[in-house]
């Protein structure tokens, strides 16, 4: 009778065991199930041998890093930046600080910034009301959204004539803001005290405004949202209506030195979805004082001595060909500005205005060289 082999014995593998020889090179003693036999192999024959299971072992896949999120073990930690939809679009893992350099480990394109055609009124949709700036709140916004690399944000006060079915901006006072280079929102505290001061002057709010620096003055979706929220909100409160106007600076596609810009509201159709509409805007220069322009600039310049992270070098060059500083560029959008407004206004009047806007920049001229100074002191 056999007896059955054990699951141990069936299973044993019999492998060549490696055993380094007095003489240095290597025996190979190749062991049977009954542990019987030796055989000593050539040197040759061992490196074939050696080679052939190197050969025989299968790659290793490497594993890359951007393919897997992974916490940090012991000190460190990552920062994730998000886009405007919540995507992950740059990821930077913090190493202790033992290490100089921080280590990126994923990069994605941000996703462009989505701008909404304005839709124009026709005869069949008429607007629901015409708007006039004023030349001075024009300049005012002009002049903030030039002194900014940064998106900047203020508020707009004037008055309603239902009669006359006629918006008036009069004003316009800059307010602080946070702004990721995208988009901005409005500080609060900063809203609150540019309310009571329009209030003060017996204006109402109007409107709000803010730049987008170097590109379309269409709105965003975010802008959209803002503007739904707000005409609501002061639907319930005041008897004015609310514009959102958007200026756009740096715009490369400009044909002109002049800023581009929008007024616009919203209307939502059956889905429920916000749809923007392009205002029609006269500029009026009526009962212009040009000595109070630069006293309606004060909030700008207390802002940018709060922070001028991004504010503009108006002595640098904006293009070079055909040369233009920034600061050339701010006076000239003013220029093209006055022109458009009626009636028109005496040459006099005109490069006073300008010399007041001139003025201006060269104000922040000097704030932005004072800041930098401080750096270079408190670095030094």
């Amino acid at each position: 009778m056999l007896k059955k082999k054990s699951f141990i014995e069936q299973a044993r593998y019999t492998r060549p065991l490696y055993l380094m020889s007095n003489s240095g090179g290597c025996e190979n003693i190749v062991a049977s199930a009954g542990g019987q036999g030796r055989e000593k192999l050539s040197k040759e024959q061992l490196a074939a041998q050696h080679q052939a299971r190197i050969d025989a072992m299968r790659p290793r896949k490497k594993k890359h890093i951007q393919d897997s999120w992974f916490p940090l073990a012991g000190e460190g930690g990552y920062t994730i930046t998000h886009s405007e939809d919540g995507e992950a679009v740059h990821t930077t893992v913090v190493m202790p600080q033992s290490h100089k350099n921080t280590v990126k480990v994923h990069m994605a394109k941000p996703e462009p910034i989505k701008l909404i055609y304005c839709n124009k009124f026709t005869e069949s949709k008429p607007a629901p009301y015409s708007v006039e700036l004023h030349i001075e709140p024009l300049l005012v916004m002009d002049v903030h959204a030039h002194s900014s690399h940064s998106e900047v944000i203020g508020l707009l006060g004037g008055n309603y004539d239902p009669r006359r079915l006629v918006l008036q901006i009069l004003r316009a006072v800059a307010c602080r803001s946070s702004s990721s280079g995208i988009h901005c929102d409005m500080c609060p505290v900063s809203q609150t005290e540019a309310s009571e001061r329009l209030h003060d002057e017996g204006l109402e709010v109007v409107g709000w405004y803010h730049s987008h620096p170097t590109f379309f003055p269409n709105p965003s979706l975010q802008d959209l949202d803002t503007q739904s929220h707000m005409q609501e909100w002061f639907a319930k409160t005041a008897s004015a209506p609310l514009v959102g106007f958007i200026l756009s600076p740096y715009c490369p596609t400009s044909r002109t030195s002049a800023s581009d810009y929008r007024c616009l509201i919203v209307e939502s159709n059956n889905e429920r979805t916000n749809i923007p509409y392009r205002l029609t805007v006269d500029v009026i220069s009526n009962e212009f004082d040009p000595s109070t322009l630069l006293r309606r600039m004060d909030a700008i310049f207390l802002l940018h001595e709060e922070s001028s992270e991004a504010m503009v070098d108006f002595n640098t060059e904006f293009r070079s060909e055909p040369p233009l500083t920034y600061l050339e560029k701010c006076v000239e959008s003013a220029r093209q500005h006055l022109k458009s407004s009626l009636p028109p206004l005496a040459e006099e009047a005109e490069e006073c205005i300008l010399r007041s806007v001139l003025q201006a920049c060269n104000t922040l001229i000097v704030l932005k060289q004072t800041k930098s100074e401080l750096v270079a002191e408190k670095h030094g």
